[in-house]
């Protein structure tokens, strides 16, 4: 070979060689204001979808200066120092950027509107590790989803016709392998009800050929198989519409996936979702600069806490699992799993008992985590080849939360029932079997949907009087206290105290029947005080 042609050849090495090692740095931007954004509150039809405001509308949910997008003028002057845009956040108010220069930053930086800059990691264009499991889980060579139904009697939704019909559910998870073949998913494509997927790591890639978690949670909710013993599946929401958002970039773990994740949440909240299910968590990163600690676990450090609890206040059930750190130096919840609003999700075995490997709460500033528990010991799962089977993780016990809280949703909707998604978690909370005595892995504990009061007859609690003429008695499920008294031509009245002694409530008693409402009230111990002329009568409250 001649010499020039070596030489020739040397460069074209050198340029492949660069090429795959070229190494891309992520920073989020964080940008001061919105002014003189094109966008207004008064025409939210420019950046949501028709099912976004309705729900906001619905929850009379003002359009306000977050659902503006973030100002088009700012991005165009960040992307003109020679950085790419990978993704905007207009929740938190500025975007991610990647650059192969990293010293482009300092332009960013004397940017008059950028507040804050913030180094989030960085990705080869290969990636020359191999890919890496993140989350707990295993599988058998069977399995099915009769055991982690029935331990929550989600099956009693759906015999009320309550199978999410009608309820768009957002996945936010690491990739959805095979979900365009799988059998399991047969019905949501032929109905038209896999609405959209997206690849929010990198748009070039296709998420039906990444990785595989994403589809096995994804077959907890909407899987549906028909046939011998160990092929009959039937997911917690079988009948609602999907959004399939990968925001996990599974070769690494850097702090931009918490950026990924709130772009992913963003979208789903434009595309009109209802529900959220996020089987992610990050505390710990390869950059151990990056880490979180557990003081950070109070739903305001992380932008992808932040995010999920303003998904929230947006009118989105958010589910989330807590995380398999139970058994490691960390044991904590993770982000986003400590945002407040949302329904953080642990896992206890078939028997109820709490997993090891489950993540503990509470939350750094004392709130209870996680929510509640469902089955992720051995929650039954379909894989990528269409073949149940079971899964170990909070990873599977969150969508088994999420799916039939989305057909409970179905069932409030159609009932046309008043309610906010502060209320309904808390009705779902008041079936839970650990309410009175929540624990650090288990929260609440797990719930009965079956005893949810739209299922359910109203169980009243005699409270015992001695005040003759007098009955007492409470419903918890709607949290009414109901007063009847015989004779009430005498002057009667009831107070409710705290332990303090403090009068939270008070009310003549002035007919045969009196409600106290006490729907308002947090959990904890209170005193009801009944007088009259017959007497005074004072009784503890537990209301939960």
């Amino acid at each position: 070979m001649k010499r020039c042609e070596i030489i020739v050849l040397l460069v074209v090495i050198q340029t492949l060689l660069s090429s795959l090692m070229a190494i891309d740095y992520y920073f989020f931007v964080q940008f001061s204001d919105k002014h003189d954004s094109p966008y207004s509150t008064l025409q939210p039809e420019a950046y949501l979808s028709s099912g976004a405001i309705a729900r906001r509308a619905h929850f009379q949910i003002p359009v306000d200066s977050l659902d503006l997008p973030v100002n088009p003028s700012y991005v165009n002057q960040v992307q003109a120092t020679g950085v790419k845009i990978h993704s905007q956040s207009k929740w938190l108010n500025g975007v991610t950027i990647h650059t192969a220069d990293s010293n482009r930053i300092q332009a960013i930086q004397s940017l008059s509107f950028v507040t804050k800059t913030q180094f989030t990691g960085r990705m080869n264009a290969t990636p020359t590790a191999p890919q890496r499991s993140k989350w707990a889980h295993s599988t058998d060579s069977y399995g099915l989803a009769t055991n982690h139904t029935v331990q929550i009697n989600g099956n009693k939704l759906h015999e009320q016709g309550a199978t999410g019909k009608g309820i768009l559910i957002g996945v936010l998870d690491g990739g959805f392998k095979n979900v365009n073949l799988n059998p399991a998913f047969d019905s949501l494509r032929t109905s038209g009800r896999l609405i959209g997927a997206v690849n929010i790591v990198d748009p070039g890639k296709d998420v039906y050929l990444e990785d595989a978690h994403g589809s096995s949670v994804l077959s907890v909710m909407a899987g549906r198989l028909s046939g011998n013993y160990n092929q009959v599946y039937t997911g917690s929401a079988p009948d609602a519409s999907y959004w399939l958002l990968q925001t996990e970039h599974v070769p690494s773990e850097y702090l931009f996936e918490t950026d990924f994740w709130v772009r992913g949440i963003e979208f789903a909240d434009s595309a009109g979702v209802d529900v959220i299910n996020s089987s992610l968590g990050y505390t710990e990163f390869d950059d151990a600069g990056m880490n979180f600690s557990y003081s950070d676990m109070n739903g305001t450090v992380s932008r992808a806490s932040i995010a999920a609890g303003i998904a929230a206040k947006k009118g989105i059930i958010v589910c989330t699992s807590a995380g398999n750190s139970g058994n490691l130096p960390w044991k904590y919840i993770s982000s986003p799993a400590d945002a407040d609003g949302i329904i953080t999700v642990g896992s206890v075995d078939s028997n109820g008992n709490a997993s090891g490997f489950s993540s503990w709460g509470p939350a750094s500033d004392g709130r209870i985590k996680p929510e509640m528990v469902a089955n992720g010991g051995s929650t039954g799962i379909i894989t990528p080849e269409g073949i149940t089977s079971y899964g170990r993780g909070t990873s599977f016990a969150s969508p088994v939360i999420a799916g039939f809280t989305a057909c409970y949703l179905q069932l409030l909707y159609e009932k046309k029932k008043s309610f906010s998604i502060e209320e309904l978690i808390h009705s779902i909370i008041l079936t839970t079997n650990l309410r009175t005595s929540p624990q650090a892995q288990m929260g609440y504990g797990i719930p009965d949907f079956a005893a949810l009061p739209e299922l359910a007859p109203t169980h009243l609690k005699q409270l015992k009087s001695t005040i003759e003429g007098v009955n007492i008695q409470l419903d918890p499920a709607h949290r009414i206290l109901h007063l009847h008294a015989d004779d009430f031509s005498s002057a009667m009245s009831c107070s409710l105290l705290n332990l303090s002694g403090q009068v939270i409530l008070s009310k003549s008693i002035t007919s045969t029947t009196t409600e106290l409402n006490i729907d308002l009230l947090p959990p904890g111990i209170y005193l009801l005080t009944i007088r009259s002329e017959k007497g005074q009568l004072t009784r503890k409250i537990s209301l939960y």
